[in-house]
């Protein structure tokens, strides 16, 4: 059984330390982009493309009042629990709408989902690729 020596330690210790800073070919954990447009970051093209789709909606007096990234509070027995971060929530027909470009339904998405709707009886609607 061979030992390490101090060098092969430091060497890969280094190596440790440079994966921890750059992620590896996949880039980050779900593989998305993130994209800046209009002073607004979004965490994927996708989410970044609806953005400029529902600008485009707005202008044709389809939907009003977009918002980026709007928190919803979550009570239970009126006890602030946590949030909900949608990518958009606007005005369509006088109804709120509240959307989420998808890529992967996580569990916790999945439960908050149920949340918003449960407490602010709002469907999310989801936006696939």
């Amino acid at each position: 059984m061979s030992r390490w020596s101090a060098a092969d330690l430091a060497r890969v210790a280094t190596n440790l330390r440079e994966q921890i800073k750059a992620p590896t070919a996949g880039g980050r954990k779900y593989r998305n982009r993130p994209t800046s447009v209009d002073g607004y970051d979004f965490d994927s093209l996708l989410e970044a493309k609806r953005y400029g789709e529902l600008k485009l909606l707005e202008k044709a007096g389809a939907i009003s009042h977009i918002q980026v990234h709007k928190h919803w509070h979550l009570h239970v027995n009126n006890i602030h629990i946590g949030f909900y971060e949608a990518d958009f929530t606007y005005l369509e027909n006088g109804q709120t709408v509240i959307e989420d470009t998808k890529g992967l339904k996580t569990a916790l998405y999945r439960w908050k989902k149920k949340h918003v709707l449960a407490e602010y009886n709002i469907e999310i609607r989801e936006i696939t690729a």
